[in-house]
């Protein structure tokens, strides 16, 4: 018997509605920045066997049929220089030729025409490889891939060719392979059934064994582009713009696969057992794929709380509010809760499994557990409890009787929680480990400690209210990459006990609600959240998320600042001194001009996106030295005001003379651009102006900047006049588009003395018209579905 209580507030955010049932995986979206060629290090793809069927080779079916495995002699070394067993076809699109390792011995060296690559430390008992494939420039083979096994774990290694020589790198795989890649063009649009085993002129496959476990290699050939994955006639997923790579198959009965797919933006792994899909993450994935090595098909596992069992799970002793607790981690997930010989929790179905556990002790015994539950209907959280020895039962009131244990220790001192130091200390424990793929971090400070406050770094994010006895038991950190985070803490009163939840874009935090933490954890576990968050700072020359364009704007030194494509500018900063920064979820800088005096910013423009429209934002910096940090640079009304100073002062130092000129916004050009490359970049190759092309989600983007010296009285799109002026002069031009022709135009115009306006065109039809709503006509066409905006939408970060 259990308890079932759909979605309550407690610690039940652990687990999600089943989030492994991906049903349709259409959801899940590239990861940014993140080629999945870099992240093979950590990927268990071994396979054994080179049996190349034939296309007759039986059919579908022929798939799952028991394979002996191959026993036959083969040397222990390998040499890819002689060896005529190697398999020619084109992985990851690059000419190649394959080694697969005959029978379970593998090889314990490599090496070309006899100079030694690799060779296991301890091959007897540590060290073999099982696959092995050259990359080939002509006919000599110049990057190395190999798959090796050290104990229990499998580990890729990487090798470039410098003439005769051969060394191992590691992040530079990605672009040394992207440089040999051939014939890449896509070519229809083919879906991969991963319970076929025939060979198509689109895809070879190769089969082999790893132990007594069949194993299937997919790859595409170039010319052909695959957007969907089927088992049997299961719908797996599918994507419009990621380019498949290879896809390994390991599968030991009919009715079930386990699947690592690599695309040329990322990893993912898939389990498909009948008409159900999962998405596991890496750490599950190489946990089963040892299993599956050990010949323990085992999806979920047992827990004995009152036994240590650390290979099938984490466990993590501390105490909270000074009650002996133990945190069992699954490697996986748990179908089995006992005490001993007593059962106190079973899954009834193969979907049903635990995820979390807390057991609480007291003199040794355990009284008290609290676990989550999941299966393919909802998220449950459970609570048993044993008192005076009377056998376990269910618990309606975990949160308030779990108080019934604390013995009443006095505290002794108070601390400020820092997040951001994951070192133990003498106030804290701190737990490193993983749940649901997230690298997390654990905090429960110890017994006889209170928290005042809870930071992040310099951020405080709660302070403890100490009229209510408010303090901190646990809080968990959930780190998606290295710019976004996501935090649960749970804190007692004297009454019942409260959550917060939090989340780190960045630089920027932000305090969420219930249901939104919920749905932002839900897509950090399904990889859906892919994005980056970044600050724009004024001082710097360039940013890893974001450009710095060094452009002259009507004759006054400036910068122009823009994110990538797929980078969330959250705030905006000036060394040390944050100027502007969101305050809402969905709200971001789509790109900013900063104006220089004396090579120091002193007059900011900002493109603001907010969930349903766009807005223009000023910033000044005031010339008082008097005034401290945060009050030299304010928002101002004035913008024409602060531009004809700056105007003035370069206009003095400057006798350059003026030439008139039409700016022609080239639409016909645009209109059949390629694809945006999601980083920004400057072109100025016309003599009169600069150019920025840049994209936001999708939307292409143009900044046209007249050079110094030209002045554009008059604005043109397709040969046809949008604006002009004989006394007036463009500063510049923004123009966005996207695939289905709509077209958007703001003109920042300068007239005499400071007067600034914008005029800005809306495309309907062959006709431009002048909207007064074309700030959200304009957010309307920027595509969230990577950003997903709080207000907007479903509601929201690498890696």
């Amino acid at each position: 018997m259990g308890i079932s209580v759909f979605i309550p507030l407690g610690l039940l955010y652990l687990c999600l509605a089943p989030w492994w049932n991906l049903g349709s995986l259409d959801a899940i979206p590239s990861l940014p920045s993140a080629d999945a060629l870099d992240q093979s290090t950590s990927i268990p793809e071994g396979f054994h066997g080179s049996n190349v069927p034939s296309e007759d080779s039986g059919g579908a079916d022929s798939a799952h049929s028991s394979s002996a495995i191959n026993t036959s002699s083969q040397p222990p070394e390998l040499d890819i220089g002689t060896d005529g067993t190697g398999v020619k076809c084109s992985v990851y699109f690059v000419p190649s030729k394959v080694f697969v390792s005959q029978g379970v011995a593998g090889w314990s060296s490599v090496s070309h025409n006899g100079a030694p690559i690799w060779k296991a430390a301890e091959p007897k008992t540590k060290g073999k490889c099982f696959y092995c494939i050259a990359f080939m420039r002509g006919n000599e083979p110049v990057i190395l891939h190999m798959h090796v096994q050290h104990d229990d774990r499998f580990k890729d290694l990487y090798f470039t060719r410098n003439k005769d020589k051969w060394k191992t790198f590691g992040t530079g795989f990605k672009k040394s392979v992207a440089k040999l890649m051939t014939n890449v063009s896509a070519l229809g649009s083919h879906t991969m059934n991963l319970f076929s085993d025939t060979n198509r002129p689109e895809c070879r496959i190769m089969q082999g064994t790893v132990s007594t476990i069949p194993v299937r290699l997919y790859i595409p050939q170039p010319g052909h582009r695959f957007t969907q994955l089927e088992f049997k006639k299961k719908h797996l997923w599918s994507s419009k713009d990621d380019l498949i790579l290879l896809v390994k198959v390991y599968s030991r009965y009919p009715n079930q696969c386990l699947a690592m797919v690599r695309t040329n933006r990322r990893d993912f792994y898939i389990l498909a057992v009948d008409d159900v899909a999962y998405l596991m993450s890496q750490t599950s994935f190489s946990m089963k794929i040892r299993s599956l090595l050990d010949d323990k098909l085992v999806v979920s596992t047992k827990v004995d709380i009152s036994d240590h069992n650390e290979e099938e799970y984490s466990i993590f002793d501390c105490e909270i509010d000074d009650v002996d607790t133990r945190l069992f981690i699954p490697k996986l997930s748990f179908n089995k809760i006992v005490d001993g010989e007593t059962v106190i929790w079973e899954a009834h179905t193969e979907f049903e499994r635990c995820t979390y556990l807390k057991a609480h002790y007291r003199s040794v015994d355990s009284v008290m557990i609290y676990f989550i539950k999941e299966d393919n209907f909802g998220v449950t959280e459970c609570a048993f409890g044993r008192f005076k020895g009377i056998k376990w039962v269910p618990m309606n009131y975990y949160h308030r009787d779990v108080q019934r244990l604390v013995m009443g220790t006095a505290f002794i001192d108070g601390f400020l929680l820092d997040l951001e130091d994951v070192e133990e200390s003498q106030e804290c424990y701190v737990f490193e480990t993983e749940l649901f793929g997230l690298c997390t971090t654990i905090f429960v400070p110890k017994s006889g400690f209170y928290t005042t406050r809870i930071a992040y770094g310099d951020v405080i994010l709660h302070t403890c209210a100490q009229d209510r006895s408010e303090r901190t038991k646990i809080i968990y950190v959930h780190r998606y990459s290295s710019s976004v985070e996501i935090i649960m803490a749970v804190l007692q009163d004297y009454e019942d006990a409260i959550e917060y939840y939090f989340m780190k874009e960045g630089d920027a935090f932000y305090s969420l609600g219930w249901e939104r933490f919920m749905e932002r954890l839900q897509k950090m576990k399904s990889k859906e959240l892919q994005r980056h968050f970044c600050s724009l700072n004024l001082l710097y020359t360039d940013g890893t998320r974001y450009k710095v364009f060094e452009v002259p704007i009507d004759g006054i030194s400036a910068k122009v600042l823009v994110p990538k494509e797929d980078t969330f500018a959250n705030r905006i900063m000036d060394g040390k001194r944050i100027i502007w920064e969101t305050t809402r979820g969905g709200e971001r800088c789509l790109f900013s001009i900063v104006y220089l005096k004396e090579e120091d910013p002193a007059l900011v423009y900002l493109l603001r996106k907010l969930p349903n429209k766009t807005e223009d934002v000023f910033l000044v910096k005031s010339s008082k030295k008097k005034l401290p940090d945060w009050k030299k640079w304010k928002s101002t009304n004035s913008y024409g005001k602060e531009l004809e100073k700056l105007a003035a002062d370069y206009k003095r130092a400057s006798s350059m003379s003026i030439t008139k000129f039409v700016l022609d916004l080239a639409g016909d050009s645009l209109k059949s651009s390629d694809s945006v490359s999601k980083s920004p970049r400057l072109s100025d190759d016309n003599n009169r102006y600069n150019l920025i092309v840049f994209s936001i989600s999708g939307a292409k983007a143009f900044l046209y900047i007249p050079k110094p010296g030209y002045l554009a009285n008059e604005v043109l799109f397709e040969k046809r006049s949008l604006w002009k002026d004989k006394r007036e002069r463009c500063i510049y031009a923004l123009v966005h588009c996207n695939d289905k022709e709509e077209q958007f135009i703001s003109l920042l115009i300068r007239g005499s003395g400071s007067r600034v306006k914008n005029k800005r065109f809306v495309r309907s039809g062959n006709k431009w018209k002048s909207n007064r709503k074309y700030g959200s006509k304009v957010s309307n066409l920027i595509d969230d579905k990577l950003f997903d905006n709080l207000e907007e939408r479903r509601m929201n970060p690498d890696l």
